[in-house]
């Protein structure tokens, strides 16, 4: 059996700009497939209701499966504003692989999203080591919580990072309008 795995759809929780795509999908879980498709598709919250389903009936109380059903109904309660729920679905799917990209990209978006702008370019950074599916949004979102804590230049470092990555992505370069570059 494979794991589902959905980086993408942390990329529409921030602004909705992208289509998503998917590294690997499950086999004979339907459910499990239903999560998956609701998070790829942001159908949300019937989505939340297949994640649950998927959890309750075809999951183990461990390992990746389970760990990618949470990451996914995460991505879904992000979406639906309900980032306490989100934020808790990361936290047990990082107890089940602390080193999970997926997991740590969305909960540095949730804590982005807080305002916890320092825990976001922690939780960001730790992404980017495990090698998201995406790295742009991982850069993109810490380029933002940067900018927040007044790292201009970091800030603008990652925004670039993340254009460069992905230059098709609309949003680093819109993001990266606000800036002025001096030469002194």
């Amino acid at each position: 059996m494979k794991t589902i795995i959905v980086a993408t759809g942390l990329s529409l929780v921030l602004f909705g700009s992208t289509s998503a795509t998917a590294t690997s999908v499950s086999i004979n879980r339907p459910l499990t497939n239903a999560c998956f498709d609701a998070a790829a598709l942001r159908q949300s919250p019937d989505g939340i209701k297949d994640c649950n389903s998927a959890i309750t009936y075809e999951t183990t109380t461990a390992g990746e499966e389970r760990m990618a059903n949470l990451v996914n109904r995460g991505i879904l309660l992000l979406l639906a504003n309900k980032t306490g729920d989100a934020a808790r679905d990361f936290d047990e799917a990082l107890s089940l692989d602390p080193r999970q990209p997926e997991a740590l990209l969305g909960k540095a978006i949730e804590q982005w999203r807080a305002g916890n702008n320092s825990a976001a370019v922690t939780l960001a950074s730790q992404s980017l080591q495990y090698h998201p599916e995406r790295p742009a949004v991982a850069y993109l979102i810490r380029g933002l919580a940067n900018e927040q804590q007044g790292q201009l230049h970091a800030a603008y470092e990652d925004l670039q990072t993340a254009r460069r990555l992905e230059p098709t992505w609309d949003e680093p370069a819109q993001q990266l309008q606000r800036y002025h570059v001096v030469n002194r």
